[in-house]
């Protein structure tokens, strides 16, 4: 007895010990660290599904993101899985689905929770609705209200409980949508058969009503025992309405711990004070999936930094042979062959950023080309964010196409006078040289941009233009080689989101008459390639800084 009584006290304190050291080393009774919580995050994901890096691509694939997550939880304890927005939309996986591949992929992955961004709507309200409702995670926005009842239509936030070092700690994840969700979204969706707004995203002309909805979305989470705020946004700062970035909202607000952003397609880790001067991490991982971040909140210092990860050293390949069951079902149809081309016909430029939002390209002077030949019309324009992919030269196929197409546009002819079609290259020019949805690429018309002049435009609380207070940035305006007539008509034809949705904010044209509806833009895309280029694109396409249409001075 006295021997096992001694056995007993020693082992009590070897146990003791081991305890001990497991406590001060930071890891739970499984070995994984538990006095971090990990979250890996995505934003502007934009069907970007497919790892291609082995084929000279960019996108390390939502099977690396998987893949670095696993990486973490053979780490640590705790790990969570969050996207800022944009991911249903923006390829043939998302189109041909109407995102129901996507929701599919991203439930596989067990995501914990994503925010809205304006491309959800794309499909429609009923669809996102539709989409949510099959989601295994939340989505959360704390300013997508009924316009009436002025009552979040999803919840406001968030709130996950991990069992750590320190004991149970709850972290909330605030959404966020940007209010240029009203222009940047086809804002029919958001209407009545009148025109008036079903839908607000907390705009106005100061910014405030926004700033005090997050407010009030912070102070919530904390009344209800959420030890960390974890602002998920899709916001973005480069291009956007300046009371609506993420780090003038946060500069407006008290009680976040960090903010995971999204919407204008930028790598950055940024320190920016709150009101009470607390540093708040910012981070977003640009788009189409070519980076991930991996934020830390260290329980133990209690602070929250990120890193931005552009490979992962292993894949999940559960989700790589998920995303190659469902490629495989799109690709007999979408490797039917439309066209060839000697020329590869460029969005981008070699860097990757949008070409077609700040300059002129061949690929956006096709695309325009493809309304001013169905229509006959005067002139036609494509917005630069409507275009969303290069074409590789070789053979064009109906993926090809449904890339630089992805919307299901309806597209339109409208009678404009020559001076509400200057107000929309105004409008369309008003951020150069930053990169702007709204840049106006044009068929049958030329204009210039002078960069020194700063842009007088006016727009009201939801971004929609309202006149311009000053000199104009754009001149030179010319239509068929002839200078502009203001007080013309002229027939214009485009996508109905531009030219009578208001959409990228162009309400100038919102009195104008529509004169003739068309099929879809992507249809007028492949018969423009297929039967008026009879299959092959011609020299006049050649150079992928265009033909002159526009120029910058």
């Amino acid at each position: 007895m006295e021997i096992k009584t001694m056995f007993g006290a020693i082992g009590k304190t070897l146990i003791f010990m081991n305890l001990l050291l497991v406590c001060l080393s930071g890891c739970s009774h499984s070995g994984l660290d538990d006095s971090k919580i990990i979250i890996v995050h995505t934003n502007d994901v934009h069907c970007a599904i497919e790892n291609n890096l082995d084929k000279k691509g960019v996108a390390i694939g939502y099977e690396s993101v998987a893949g670095v997550r696993k990486q973490m939880q053979k780490r640590y304890k705790n790990v969570a899985l969050a996207d800022a927005g944009d991911h249903i939309q923006g390829g043939s996986v998302g189109t041909l689905s109407k995102g129901a591949d996507i929701i599919a992929i991203m439930n596989a992955m067990n995501f914990t929770v994503s925010t809205i961004g304006n491309h959800e709507f794309d499909y429609g309200v009923a669809r996102l609705n539709e989409l949510a409702a099959m989601a295994s995670y939340p989505y959360v926005s704390c300013n997508y209200i009924d316009a009436l009842t002025k009552k979040c239509l999803f919840a406001p936030y968030h709130i996950e409980s991990y069992q750590t070092s320190v004991g149970e700690v709850r972290v909330s994840f605030v959404g966020i949508t940007t209010p240029e969700s009203l222009i940047k979204a086809n804002p029919v969706y958001f209407q009545d058969a009148n025109g008036d707004f079903l839908y607000s995203f907390c705009q106005d002309e100061t910014g405030e009503l926004l700033y005090s909805t997050v407010q009030n979305a912070i102070d919530a989470s904390r009344e209800e025992g959420a030890d960390y705020v974890i602002l998920l946004g899709h916001v973005g700062q480069n291009g956007v309405i300046q009371r609506y970035r993420s780090d003038v909202i946060t500069a407006h607000i008290s009680g976040a711990d960090a903010f995971i952003d999204g919407h204008s397609h930028q790598e950055y880790v940024q320190h920016v004070k709150d009101k009470t001067g607390k540093p708040i991490t910012i981070a977003q991982v640009g788009s189409y999936n070519k980076a991930v971040g991996v934020m830390t909140i260290d329980l133990q210092a209690k602070t929250v930094e990120d890193e931005i990860l552009h490979s992962s050293e292993e894949i999940d390949q559960g989700i790589h042979d998920k995303i190659a069951d469902i490629e495989s079902h799109l690709d007999e149809k979408l490797s039917v062959k439309i066209g060839h081309s000697d020329y590869a016909l460029r969005a981008r430029k070699d860097d990757g950023t949008w070409k077609v939002r700040s300059e002129e390209s061949n690929l956006a002077n096709l695309a325009a080309d493809c309304f001013t030949s169905y229509f006959h019309s005067d002139i036609g324009i494509v917005s630069g964010g409507s275009i969303r992919s290069d074409v590789k030269a070789g053979d064009i196929t109906y993926n090809d196409a449904l890339s630089v197409f992805p919307f299901d546009n309806d597209t339109v002819m409208i009678e404009a006078t020559g001076q509400q079609i200057k107000d929309c290259l105004e409008m369309g020019a008003k951020n150069y040289p930053a990169f702007s949805g709204g840049f106006v690429q044009p068929s049958s018309l030329t204009y210039a941009i002078d960069s020194a002049i700063p842009t007088s435009v006016v727009t009201d609380d939801s971004g929609a233009f309202v006149r311009v207070d000053g000199q104009y940035r754009v001149k030179d305006i010319k239509i068929g080689g002839e200078d502009i007539d203001l007080e013309k008509t002229y027939t214009v034809s485009g996508c109905n989101f531009t030219l009578c949705n208001g959409g990228d904010g162009m309400s100038m044209f919102s009195s104008c008459e529509t004169k003739m509806i068309g099929p879809k833009d992507l249809q007028l895309l492949i018969t423009y390639i297929k039967d008026t280029l009879q299959g092959e694109i011609p020299t006049k396409y050649g150079n992928e800084n265009g033909e002159g249409r526009i120029t910058i001075l």
